[in-house]
């Protein structure tokens, strides 16, 4: 355990001006964006304006399109039939030439060069699918209500042999991970009930005394993870905050506050060079330098977005919503990344601590002692806070059980590891 030590940043944060963006266009609602064979491709749900079932005037089928990310022009595209297709959460291999996708009650098998289907490689309920690198096993998120734990299946497509996995309660996405410790398993994130802070994500870990299972709460309604080394980073989009988990210990090693309230949450992220960018229904990208935790700038976006996703120094984000609505957008915006000309200063710097780690009995908090302190678990249960010292802001912690809090003064929010 590392002894007692603060990190005390002065974070001046505005708007990040990005001079080269361009556009690709796609048809309406983009909402997943995936790299593959030399192309990006962006998968739009359906839009069904009244949400009836019904294709009326004005809505649309899911589309899938293939785009060259130097000229941003259309190779290919195809439009799905009048179904419900899973766009947001769906596996690819580029090794076996393959994209799995849940459409109604079915995962289907389509070819990548030509998006041509292969047929059905599964029939059953389906939420989400994700595939082994080399496609030869697939993923099934399956969920026998909104209030109770899923499963995910785990489906070999040679031996049509399958294993399952329990899950929490709205099982989305699941990935296949190997850490640089050489360990590997299966990452799978659960929503949780609605409105409570029940999200989840499980790691199961492969070893020869068999698969164990880890879950760690991550809080409210979690949309997305994306992995960057031995890193995972959570989205959070009902508790407003980035859960960062390490693989190799399977525990949740800090939390970074995105700052967004109500629905404007966020929605997916990614991390490049040093920075973590967030996609937010607040209509913008927040960019934390990952060392600090620190909000460094913004991406001021005209639309809601959804996906986000790198490739090379080029940002790509969905236009999925409109600004302050959520009748469907259109197109992707593409940032280059070196273009960056600087942030724009507000008048006023904000010092903020990354995370404060506790092994004494008693810590001394960068906050304001003389107001009212609130301290929470990860998965936003409050808990009661000993004030020791209010002059100093110091609290007692020896009777925390270890784990991450949040702790705040109604102002300022910091995270404390013990």
């Amino acid at each position: 355990m590392r002894g007692l030590l603060l990190f005390v940043v002065v974070s001046v944060f505005g708007t990040l001006s990005l001079s080269a963006q361009r556009v690709a266009q796609t048809p309406y609602a983009p909402v997943n964006i995936v790299k593959a064979k030399g192309l990006v491709h962006v998968f739009c749900n359906r839009v069904d304006a009244n949400f009836n079932g019904v294709q009326d005037d004005g809505d649309a089928v899911a589309s899938w399109v293939q785009v060259d990310p130097t000229t941003l022009q259309v190779v290919r595209t195809m439009s799905f039939p009048w179904a419900n297709v899973k766009a947001s959460r769906l596996g690819i291999s580029e090794a076996s030439n393959t994209v799995y996708i849940g459409i109604d009650n079915a995962v289907e098998r389509f070819s990548i060069d030509s998006q041509v289907s292969k047929g059905v490689v599964y029939s059953g309920a389906t939420v989400a699918v994700s595939s082994t690198l080399g496609g030869g096993a697939i993923y099934v998120s399956k969920r026998p209500s909104y209030v109770d734990p899923g499963t995910v299946t785990q489906i070999d497509l040679k031996k049509g042999d399958s294993l399952v996995y329990d899950t929490g309660t709205n099982p989305q996405q699941s990935l296949r991970f190997a850490t640089s410790t050489k360990s590997q398993g299966l990452l799978i994130l659960s929503e949780g009930n609605f409105g409570k802070p029940d999200g989840l994500l499980d790691i199961w870990k492969q070893s020869v005394l068999g698969t164990g299972r880890t879950s760690i709460s991550v809080g409210d309604t979690p949309n997305h993870f994306f992995v960057h080394g031995d890193s995972v980073y959570v989205t959070v989009n009902g508790s407003h905050w980035i859960v960062v988990v390490d693989l190799v210990t399977t525990a949740a090693v800090d939390t970074i506050l995105v700052g967004t309230t109500g629905f404007n949450g966020p929605r997916e992220s990614v991390v490049d060079n040093g920075r973590l960018y967030v996609s937010t229904f607040a209509g913008d990208i927040r960019v934390f330098d990952v060392a600090t935790g620190v909000r460094i700038g913004s991406i001021i976006l005209d639309a809601k977005p959804e996906g986000i996703a790198l490739n090379g120094r080029d940002l790509w984000v969905t236009r999925a919503f409109v600004s302050g609505g959520y009748a469907a957008e259109r197109n992707v915006a593409v940032y280059d990344l070196d273009q960056s000309v600087g942030v724009h200063e507000e008048p006023f710097a904000l010092k903020t601590p990354k995370a404060i780690y506790a092994t004494s009995p008693r810590v001394s908090l960068p906050l304001e002692g003389s107001r009212t302190l609130t301290i929470s678990t990860i998965d936003g249960r409050r808990t009661g806070v000993q004030t020791v010292d209010s002059g100093s802001c110091t609290i007692d912690v020896s009777s925390l059980p270890h784990g991450v809090y949040v702790v705040s003064d109604g102002l300022t929010a910091i995270t404390l590891m013990r």
